[in-house]
């Protein structure tokens, strides 16, 4: 199909019609009611107040077409992308959204632990896929999400039973490979029962010198006394990754959520994470930090729900900006009116390092109930002189202390980060950028 010359419309039914054994069943109830949702709100726009500081206007080109059928890409091999090779792992690999076997080790596998494509998911566990899936997504009011819920071709799903504790992590990589023309749309689940644990470590690379476009949605589910670890990092070359990037969580007694953020280089980054405290005692930690140079935009925007008694939540975002590049950082607490004993803290903190860099932050409480304790913030400045003119007498050149107190400034992150493989790599991968792989 030319799809230059056709619409979303066109494009919909074209590929509604070859979805063969989904032909009628609940995910394909749910693709037209999303896609009904999705021509009814139309892209937004620098009008719209959610996406003021952020130009989705790649997104809208008439020749981008959604890849929508799984492809197999056997002529990539290990060898040609990061495998992570030091660290034992459950790992499974993913091409353009399309799950690759032959990319994949799976090393704990069984009744109490599921770790597998999307697609094979609705054939091989078709009654837990229908209890989660699309039950916490917003396609009535996101543009973004009703996309991808409509376009989904494939994605990642991972299970775990009550009462399991995985003894390796889960290291999902996710490359993208010469899909200039093309929007993928993965499409995610996870869900994990009470008292399960599990780590998960997400990593979007590029395999090619070409434009990315990637519209991700992943839904969560933490069951009482569930803890979740997940760190996703975004670190490809600023020629290439557009990557909207959507994650809706649901939390119940007691879970612990622990979500990491490290964006450190792409063309157009939106990071949406929403999650909600819906029973007493969830806690949610949500730190972030970003990288921009060039003409990157790195936007992120979080909503941390308190909608039930006595729970916890804690944001702390860190941004570098240096020469034309733009950074947006939206952090809203919603206390519910019956929300008592609720403690919130959010925290952005920004370096510019140009004067054509630029940080749009918007600090939100929203408090409907009495006695809670919430407090948010946002600084946003240059360099300390003082502690760069004390590095310059300890015999550091000007740009190496520059270096080192941008470092310091965001190791406070980096060092919460759990797996000591995936820090060390992203320290590493940090000092490089800075130039100060000698330390």
């Amino acid at each position: 199909m030319n799809t230059t010359t056709y619409t979303y419309k066109e494009i919909f039914k074209e590929q509604e019609r070859n979805l063969e054994h989904l032909q009628n069943s609940f995910v394909h109830t749910h693709k037209l009611d999303a896609f009904d949702a999705f021509d009814k709100l139309g892209f937004p726009t620098r009008k719209d107040e959610e996406w003021k500081y952020t130009n989705v206007a790649s997104f809208t080109r008439a020749s981008l077409n959604p890849l929508f059928f799984p492809t197999q890409h056997t002529n990539i091999r290990k060898k040609d992308f990061r495998y992570y090779d030091n660290i034992k792992a459950n790992k499974i690999v993913f091409v353009n959204g399309s799950y690759q076997e032959h990319l994949s080790e799976i090393h704990e596998q069984s009744d109490n632990i599921i770790i597998k494509s999307f697609n094979k998911a609705i054939e091989e566990n078709r009654d837990i896929v229908e209890k989660y899936f699309n039950t916490i997504a917003r396609n009535e009011t996101d543009v973004f999400t009703a996309l991808n819920t409509s376009f989904s071709g494939d994605g990642f799903f991972v299970y775990i039973k009550k009462n399991t504790v995985l003894e390796f992590p889960i290291l999902w990589i996710f490359l993208s490979n010469d899909n200039s023309n093309c929007i993928i749309n993965p499409r995610n689940l996870i869900v994990i029962e009470p008292n399960a644990k599990v780590e998960i470590i997400k990593d979007h690379q590029g395999i090619s010198e070409t434009d990315y476009f990637i519209n991700g949605m992943t839904e969560v589910f933490l069951e009482e006394n569930a803890h979740l670890d997940i760190t996703m990092i975004q670190n490809e070359t600023a020629h290439g990754l557009h990557h909207i990037n959507s994650t809706e969580i649901v939390q119940k007694k007691n879970s612990h959520l622990k979500c990491t953020t490290i964006s450190l280089s792409g063309k157009l980054l939106r990071n949406n994470i929403h999650t909600q405290l819906s029973e007493e005692g969830a806690y949610a930690d949500i730190q972030g930090v970003y990288y921009g140079k060039g003409h990157d935009l790195i936007d992120n925007h979080l909503l941390i729900d308190h909608a039930s008694p006595n729970c916890n939540s804690n944001q702390l975002y860190k941004g570098i900006l240096n020469d034309d590049s733009n950074g947006v950082f939206n952090g809203k607490i919603f206390v519910k009116k019956h929300a008592i004993k609720t403690n919130a803290y959010q925290s952005n903190k920004n370096l510019l390092l140009s004067d054509r860099a630029t940080i749009n932050t918007k600090p939100q409480l929203e408090i409907f109930a009495d006695d809670v304790k919430c407090s948010h913030g946002a600084t946003c400045g240059q360099i300390d002189q003082n502690a760069l003119f004390y590095l310059k007498t300890r015999g550091l050149n000007e740009e190496m202390a520059k270096s080192l107190l941008m470092y310091a400034f965001t190791a406070e992150v980096f060092e919460n980060i759990k797996n000591d493989g995936i820090r060390t790599y992203l320290e590493d991968v940090f000092k490089q950028k800075l130039g100060l792989e000698a330390f």
